[in-house]
């Protein structure tokens, strides 16, 4: 049990992380006058800087592991 509940703090811990990384890519492209090519800007996480494609690789994996299938949640279209 203890470990399950490790287990969910763990993941929340995660979505936090990843999400912080969104509103950091995000807020670049609000300050910026210019469009940004989010999937080629560069954000930092995990210690490492990462542009919006690896973030995003990174959220589908994440929603994998919690046994949220990108089908289920449509997010490839839209």
């Amino acid at each position: 049990m203890k470990k399950h509940i490790k287990e969910v703090f763990k993941l929340e811990k995660r979505e936090i992380i990843l999400l912080k990384a969104v509103v950091r890519l995000l807020a670049q492209q609000e300050r910026s006058s210019y469009v940004i090519d989010m999937l080629s800007a560069l954000v930092v996480y995990d210690g490492a800087e990462c542009d919006g494609s690896c973030l995003l690789d990174d959220i589908r994996l994440f929603l994998e592991e919690v046994e949220i299938t990108s089908k289920g949640l449509n997010i490839n279209q839209g």
